[in-house]
């Protein structure tokens, strides 16, 4: 993704960067990843309708807010957070849909997974010159002919497409339906479907109703089940903690953006709220260890 950054300027929308070989992958967190031969890597450089975005820091950069001008702040940041988790959700379906027919499905946040093993990871980063979104970087990195021993530590949590079909794909023929799907999506978004790209994102979701723990980036550990997802890229958690009274269900925010919740779109759930910034979330796996 470092080299798709140093020629943003010049690349054009839609830009595709191929690696054979990665020195140093990474994920969330700048965590590193281990590379594989057989692992194809995709980075794209993204720009279309990014200049709008800017106009947030531009309106934050006056030197005593009135209450007009914070509310044009308020509303600045809700149209930051929807289009730009808009886009990593339509990025994220482009992906998915040549994997579907392997039984592939998401798990939030950016992660794809196959029978509870992950298959892929995808990562995007805005890129901001001063007050300007120059644009998005999009990594993607999906398992097709590595494979994973029975000895070998990630076995049990992740995957790949040879694992699942026992064939030699063309990586080729992947590698430009992964393209033309994301060229679709990416319309979608240019197209500001922002509804129909979260009702599809929604519905590909692998763990909706299933128990999921979060791991914190401080070491505690929230486990919950995922009730639903939210229009802004938040998911709910709901546990069950016992107090005097019995068991008492209560509802966590893990937040897929760092901005604020989309108060329109609440679920009403009888308990109280702790909202978890997406950026504090290390991982997510499914019954506490099938997947990484």
């Amino acid at each position: 993704m470092d080299w798709a950054k140093s020629m943003l300027e010049s690349a054009p929308d839609g830009a595709l960067f191929l690696v054979d070989q990665h020195e140093k992958p990474r994920g969330r967190h700048g965590r590193l990843w281990q590379f594989c031969e057989g692992q194809l890597l995709l980075t794209f450089v993204l720009k279309s309708k990014l200049d709008l975005v800017g106009e947030l820091r531009r309106v934050r950069t006056t030197a005593h807010p009135s209450s007009e001008h914070r509310r044009r702040i308020e509303g600045y940041e809700r149209f930051q957070n929807n289009i730009l988790t808009s886009l990593c959700m339509a990025t994220s379906l482009g992906f998915l849909e040549p994997l579907k027919k392997y039984g592939a499905g998401l798990k939030w946040p950016n992660d794809f997974v196959i029978n509870h093993k992950k298959i892929g990871g995808m990562l995007l980063e805005p890129v901001w010159q001063g007050d300007y979104l120059a644009g998005v970087v999009v990594g993607f990195g999906l398992n097709i002919h590595n494979t994973f021993d029975e000895s070998d530590e990630l076995f049990s949590k992740a995957t790949s497409l040879k694992m699942i079909t026992s064939k030699e794909l063309d990586k080729a023929i992947l590698q430009n339906e992964l393209c033309e799907s994301l060229d679709y999506f990416y319309a979608l978004w240019r197209e500001k479907e922002y509804e129909t790209i979260f009702s599809l994102w929604r519905a590909a979701q692998a763990y909706l109703g299933e128990e999921l723990t979060f791991h914190l980036c401080s070491g505690e550990r929230v486990t919950g089940v995922m009730k639903e997802v939210k229009p802004n890229g938040d998911v709910i958690i709901e546990k069950k903690v016992l107090d005097t009274k019995g068991a008492v269900n209560h509802a966590v925010w893990a937040a897929a953006h760092p901005a604020a919740p989309d108060t329109s779109t609440e679920l009403s759930i009888n308990s109280g709220y702790e909202r978890i910034p997406f950026h504090d979330v290390m991982n997510v796996s499914y019954r506490s260890s099938s997947c990484g």
